[in-house]
C-alpha cells in the first residue's frame, strides 16, 4: 500500500427504493378483514409476522394500516438477517395482493433514526410519514415495507473475521494499517484507491484513524465495481486529522455496511496490490473556529468507533509539509 497527495471532486449518494415489487405483497395470515380484539393486546405492542397492530393499538403505527415485521434471510449467502417493518392498508382481506413501495435504509430503527429519540414504546419508523399521509397511501391500496439495511435496526451485520498484513490475502475483508504517524496530519480533499486486482464483484474501501490502544474511527468509505475496466476509484471528499503516533488503517472488502444493495458476483476477488492517493496538509497553523462543539461528532463517534485487532504497520503516511 503507497500513499501519495491529490483531490478530486466526487458525489456521493444513498441508496433509496422505490417502486412496485414483481411480487406484490399480500395480506399476511391472520389478519382479517376487520380489526382483531385489543383487549388482549398492551398498548404500545410490538408486531409479530403474523399479529399484525393497528393506529387504535399502537399510535406509533399510522393510520389506515396494518403494522407486521418481518425477518429473512440475505439472498447473497452470507448468513445476514435481514428485518422489515410492514405497513399493510387495514381493511385488507386476507390473501389479496397489493403493490409495495419499499425503502432501504440505516434510518428505520424502532428507537429513533439515528440516536434514541425518547420513544416510550416500540413502533414502525416515521421518517416517511409525511409521504405516507399526503399520498394516501394505504386508502390508494398500496403496501409499505421499510427494510433495516446490515448493521442497522433490526438487521445483523454478520461480517467474516478480518486478516491482518500484507495486501494479498482473499477473504471477506482484510485490513492495512500505516507506521505511527510522526507528526499531526490532516486528511483532505478526495482520497483515491486503484488496485491491481482478479476477478469482479462490487468492493468497499474503507479509512480509519487508528490510536495506539487499536480504537478506531471509520471517518471515509466508498464503495465500487472492480472488474478489469475499473480498478480505481474516489472515496467520499473528507477532512480529518490524525493525531502524532496514530496509524491510518484500510479495510478492503465485500460490501457489508451503509445504505447499498449490493448484488453479489458470488466470484473472488483477489487483490495482489493497491495505491491510496491522499491530499495531505499540516494543521500546525490552524486557528480555532469559534463556537461550541458539533453535536452531531458525538453521535457520529460512538457508531463508527470499533476495536481493531493489531498489526504491523506496511506504509508510511508521508509527512504533510513535503506536499505543501
Amino acid at each position: 500500500m503507497r500513499s501519495v497527495a491529490r483531490a478530486t471532486p466526487v458525489l456521493v449518494t444513498a441508496l433509496t427504493l422505490a417502486g412496485t415489487l414483481t411480487g406484490p405483497a399480500a395480506a399476511a395470515s391472520g389478519t382479517a378483514s376487520e380489526p382483531a380484539a385489543t383487549a388482549q393486546k398492551p398498548a404500545g405492542g410490538p408486531a409479530t409476522a403474523t399479529d399484525g397492530v393497528t393506529h387504535e393499538e399502537n399510535d406509533r403505527v399510522p393510520e389506515g394500516s396494518v403494522w407486521t415485521q418481518h425477518y429473512f434471510p440475505s439472498s447473497d449467502g452470507s448468513g445476514t438477517e435481514l428485518h422489515a417493518d410492514v405497513l399493510l392498508p387495514e381493511k385488507l382481506p386476507k390473501g389479496e395482493r397489493v403493490p409495495v413501495i419499499l425503502s432501504a435504509g440505516a434510518y428505520f430503527g424502532h428507537s429513533g433514526e439515528i440516536s434514541p429519540e425518547g420513544w416510550k414504546h416500540t413502533g414502525p419508523s416515521d421518517r416517511f410519514q409525511d409521504f405516507i399521509e399526503g399520498t394516501d397511501l394505504f386508502d390508494q391500496g398500496y403496501a409499505f415495507v421499510m427494510v433495516d439495511t446490515r448493521g442497522f435496526g433490526g438487521t445483523s451485520a454478520k461480517r467474516a473475521p478480518a486478516t491482518s498484513g500484507k495486501a494479498g490475502g482473499i477473504s471477506s475483508s482484510y485490513f492495512v494499517r500505516s507506521e505511527p504517524l510522526q507528526q499531526t496530519t490532516r486528511i483532505t480533499g478526495t482520497p483515491r484507491v486503484s488496485m491491481t486486482a482478479k476477478g469482479e464483484g462490487n468492493v468497499m474501501v474503507k479509512l480509519y484513524d487508528v490510536a495506539k490502544d487499536g480504537t478506531a474511527v471509520m471517518f471515509d468509505e466508498q464503495v465500487s465495481r472492480l472488474d478489469s475496466d475499473r480498478l480505481a476509484f474516489d472515496l467520499k471528499s473528507t477532512d480529518w486529522t490524525l493525531k502524532a503516533g496514530h496509524n491510518l488503517a484500510v479495510e478492503i472488502g465485500s460490501v457489508q455496511t451503509g445504505d447499498w444493495l449490493d448484488t453479489p458476483s458470488q466470484q473472488k476477488v483477489k487483490i495482489k496490490d493497491a495505491r491510496l492517493e491522499l491530499a495531505l496538509d499540516d494543521p500546525a497553523d490552524d486557528v480555532a473556529t469559534g463556537g461550541e462543539r458539533s453535536p452531531y461528532l458525538d453521535t457520529y463517534l460512538s457508531q463508527y468507533t470499533v476495536q481493531l485487532p493489531a498489526g504491523t504497520g506496511t506504509f508510511t503516511v508521508p509527512p504533510a509539509r513535503d506536499h505543501r
